[in-house]
């Protein structure tokens, strides 16, 4: 992906934000998507995090260009059943740790990641504790629940 390319879409697909423009892009561009933001400036990754959804997740990466003192936000969808992309820790390292916390806590592999493994949850937890869907089968954890 060139940069034309890039801008078209930011131009084509921002939604309306306060935080500064939000694209949502194809998954399988991710690793282009980011790599063109690097150059434009965006240096900094704040976050990355995950959404349930119900149907879907939504990965959503929050860039910062303290050159240009803009932010970013893109947004990809994920199915339910198979949730992977690509790792884009080869291109903000600071992925690496994001990416291990949306892995061990919503359960989305993160192809090609350096070393994905759980970052929160005890070794051998069973299930992804921020699913919708999940259910606790330990009944200490159900601490919002009235008796």
């Amino acid at each position: 992906m060139n940069r034309d390319e890039f801008l078209e879409i930011t131009d084509n697909k921002t939604l309306d934000a306060s935080s500064g423009p939000v694209v949502e892009v194809d998954k399988l561009k991710i690793l282009e998507v980011v790599s063109v933001l690097k150059q434009e400036g965006y240096d900094m990754l704040l976050c990355l995090s995950c959404v349930d959804c119900s149907d879907c997740f939504e990965i959503v990466y929050n860039f910062y260009s303290t050159f240009k003192k803009k932010s970013l936000t893109v947004k990809i969808k994920l199915d339910r059943e198979y949730p992977e992309v690509v790792s884009v820790s080869s291109v903000y390292p600071c992925a690496n740790w994001y990416e291990r916390e949306v892995f061990d806590l919503f359960g989305v592999i993160f192809a090609n990641h350096p070393d994905l493994q759980r970052l929160l949850m005890p070794e051998g937890w069973m299930g992804y504790p921020l699913r919708k869907d999940y259910a606790p089968k330990d009944s200490r954890l159900r601490w919002n629940e009235r008796r």
